[in-house]
């Protein structure tokens, strides 16, 4: 087998080098080559599809303008954190989203006979966790409530407990924990 010669082995550096300096020049000069995306053109009205079904995204933080007085830093936005909100209740319903992976939200009856829809998770992840949600049982728990409405918001559970086990279902963000857009 042939060795290279240190000259040899030398040169095939510098000229990777100078390649990777060529290539960053270029992308400096030319930052929308290296933009394209295929959302990037997409109209804003037209829905993404994955798998024939409507993808239907949900932020976790709110942006709100920050108004800045000096002019610096135009266009800047500070994004404030949902806030989390404690559930618990007697379970009254369980219903079964197909549209949404089979995704489980339950009817909550809390003191007072305030009632609460809360979104769980698909029915296999609470089986693998070993949280088993039945009728008439006691659950708690904590998460988000993404769109404000007027009535009865629509609380994506974070985490919840079941007899005594508890079970996490969303991270901080709010960001599934049984989909595999976060592996």
């Amino acid at each position: 087998m042939k060795k290279l010669s240190l000259i040899n082995g030398m040169s095939l550096v510098i000229s990777g080098m100078l390649l990777l300096m060529g290539l960053l020049m270029v992308a400096l000069l030319f930052p929308d080559w290296f933009n394209a995306s295929p959302l990037a053109n997409r109209p804003v009205s037209t829905p993404m599809v994955v798998d024939g079904a409507p993808v239907r995204m949900i932020p976790v933080a709110t942006v709100q303008p920050t108004p800045r007085v000096d002019g610096a830093g135009k266009g800047m936005m500070s994004l404030q954190r949902t806030p989390q909100v404690n559930f618990q209740g007697i379970v009254q319903q369980i219903t079964e989203q197909p549209q949404s992976d089979g995704q489980l939200h339950v009817w909550l009856n809390s003191s007072g006979g305030v009632e609460r829809r809360v979104s769980v998770a698909p029915g296999w992840f609470l089986q693998y966790l070993g949280c088993q949600l039945q009728h008439d049982i006691m659950i708690s728990g904590s998460g988000f409530i993404f769109q404000q409405e007027t009535g009865n918001e629509l609380v994506y559970a974070k985490k919840i407990v079941v007899n005594g086990k508890t079970c996490q279902l969303r991270n901080d963000e709010g960001f599934a924990l049984w989909s595999n857009k976060l592996r």
